[in-house]
């Protein structure tokens, strides 16, 4: 074969091998487009089928330890507009089995706790450092119960020595009512406790708890006990439970927190170590 026929079959044979070489080159870059989304779409499968496996709590993985959280609303004396606190989640998502809220008394100013209907008791005593319920729902409910008894039993309730001669016949008046006598107020046992309402929600994701206000006797069990949920409510990692307090409305002449305190809604339960996002497992 002559030279001249020997380079062009070189120079045939070497574009052939360019053009192959370049449908080679376009038929892998399609097949690794191709492969890339087939990874992505099994990628998306996978994930959604074990977020399908696990649509109870007790499904997550990982290891739980009991957990506490307090959220403080201070209230100065007098206060009567709704203050709002909340308190963020660690690193782990938390899940609420129960909560309770009760009222720290800081305040110190002996004028603000006058004498409980006994002539004998020391005016310049305070209370601050003590601990009671938001509500003087239950306190009212065993009064009145053990009142009652007393009336029946034509004996005088334990509440000190009334000035007011209708006991018998306003039992519930005495317990929230005051009197005055040679400039010295006599409060009964009612007058001092707090009454609040409260809303709670999750702040970054929106999820209220409460679709409005609700009274403090509805966040307590029977005989003062900690409201144990029936199903376990969920915060996760880095977010917020917030709580708004709301004093109850009162009289005018009658201040609505009558101790300066701190009002402390107390959530129990326990963290799981995970890094799931909870709102993405369930759904929401």
């Amino acid at each position: 074969m002559e030279s001249k026929d020997l380079e062009q079959e070189i120079s045939s044979l070497t574009a052939e091998l360019l053009e192959l070489k370049n449908e080679y080159a376009t038929l892998d870059s399609s097949r690794f487009v191709e492969l890339e989304s087939l990874q992505a779409r099994f990628d998306e499968f996978r994930k959604y089928s074990l977020l399908d496996s696990k649509k109870r709590l007790r499904d997550i993985a990982g290891r739980r330890t009991p957990k506490w959280y307090v959220v403080d609303i201070p209230f100065a004396y007098g206060a009567t507009t709704p203050q709002t606190s909340s308190v963020e989640i660690s690193v782990r998502p938390f899940v609420c089995t129960q909560m309770q809220s009760i009222y720290l008394i800081t305040d110190e100013d002996p004028t603000h706790f006058p004498k409980v209907g006994d002539p004998l008791a020391n005016s310049a005593v305070n209370s601050a450092g003590r601990y009671y319920p938001t509500t003087a729902y239950f306190a009212t409910e065993s009064t009145l119960k053990h009142s009652w008894n007393a009336i029946t039993a034509m004996q005088p309730p334990v509440l000190g020595t009334s000035p007011n001669p209708a006991w018998h016949s306003n039992v519930i008046g005495e317990l929230f009512s005051n009197y005055s006598s040679g400039g010295t107020d006599y409060r009964f046992v009612g007058w001092n406790y707090p009454d609040f309402d409260f809303e709670i929600k999750i702040a970054n994701s929106g999820r209220r708890w409460t679709d409005d206000k609700i009274p403090a006797a509805a966040f307590y069990g029977a005989s003062n006990n900690p409201l144990f949920l029936g199903h376990s409510g969920f915060v996760d990692a880095n977010d917020r439970l917030e709580v708004t307090a709301h004093p109850t409305a009162r009289p005018s002449s009658e201040p609505s927190i009558n101790a300066q305190g701190i009002c402390k809604f107390v959530f129990f339960g326990y963290e799981i170590d995970t890094p799931l996002i909870l709102s993405d497992v369930f759904g929401y």
